[in-house]
């Protein structure tokens, strides 16, 4: 396969939101991920686009901190008739089920206040060990939790810690 052939890294993470008040409510909010585009498209060329005819799609897109060419686009369809996906059991992964990841340095305070929020976790903040390479090129303890979305989409927030021989 030619270089020109290959896809660059992912750009873009796409949820097309029950409800998009919600999703903020948690991505900007909680996450404290910033808005960088907010708008409204209609139309045959959108309504292509998600195989529809027409529709009516409103578009946000946040990113955290400064941008670094990903975007987190949460997506909210109207003036169309769609199914909805069930969402998974939860406190079970399922196969096929997607996460998103995200890395912050204090996953207990963020914990807690996704717990007050009432949010549901797949697992609770855990550490466990990693070796050189693994990802970072240092040995160190990542610090790992998992949570649901309104959309019943899993988000995994992690954070590292270098070995103190390692720093």
């Amino acid at each position: 396969m030619s270089p020109s052939e290959k896809i660059t890294a992912f750009a873009r993470t796409a949820i097309f939101c029950r409800d998009i008040d919600k999703s903020l409510a948690l991505y900007r909010d909680l996450l404290g991920l910033t808005i960088v585009d907010d708008k409204t498209l209609a139309g045959p060329a959108i309504g292509r686009m998600v195989g529809l005819e027409t529709c009516r799609l409103r578009i946000v897109h946040l990113r955290a901190g400064e941008y670094d060419g990903s975007l987190n686009g949460l997506y909210s369809l109207t003036e169309a008739e769609l199914p909805q996906t069930q969402p998974p059991t939860k406190g079970q992964l399922h196969l096929g089920q997607t996460a998103i990841v995200s890395h912050s340095d204090d996953a207990a305070v963020l914990a807690e206040r996704l717990a007050v929020a009432g949010y549901y976790f797949l697992a609770q903040p855990t550490d466990y060990e990693t070796h050189a390479g693994e990802p970072t090129g240092m040995p160190g303890t990542i610090t790992e939790m998992i949570f649901y979305d309104p959309d019943g989409v899993l988000v995994s927030v992690m954070g590292f810690r270098p070995n103190a021989m390692s720093v």
